[in-house]
């Protein structure tokens, strides 16, 4: 059987590599790549949800175990700390998409505007996108 985290981290990638396409291609003004950028958030949320359930059984301690052994095969050295990157950009990603879609909160601000920064863009030059207008 084919494992769920693998299925659902590649569709997250491929949306996030197709809406960062389309959203370079725009200058960043169009708005033809939230689907993909929304679609690619929800399969990565159930990547998180299937890696908890199926390999940490629900325990954030089995997640930062297997954090630091992934980490140190890659460089050498056991790092744990890494899942709280993880957790801080599953909140970006899920912030900015709930402003899109309207569900605008102070949270969902300030994960639109560094969310912006984390993916590439500017402050700057998201105020002209008039979906930030607020």
């Amino acid at each position: 059987m084919t494992d769920p985290t693998k299925v659902s981290i590649w569709i997250s990638l491929l949306c996030y590599f197709v809406a960062m396409t389309k959203w370079l291609r725009a200058n960043g003004s169009e708005t033809n790549y939230r689907g993909w950028w929304t679609i690619g958030c929800v399969a990565y949320v159930l990547h998180v949800v299937a890696a908890f359930g199926l390999h940490h059984e629900w325990s954030h301690a089995a997640a930062y175990e297997q954090t630091a052994r992934q980490t140190a095969d890659v460089v050498g050295r056991a790092f744990g700390a890494g899942i709280f990157v993880n957790y801080l950009f599953t909140l970006l990603w899920i912030g900015e998409v709930i402003c899109w879609r309207g569900i605008w909160s102070v949270l969902g601000g300030v994960a639109l505007e560094l969310g912006g920064n984390v993916r590439g863009g500017s402050v700057a030059h998201m105020e002209d996108d008039p979906v930030t207008q607020y």
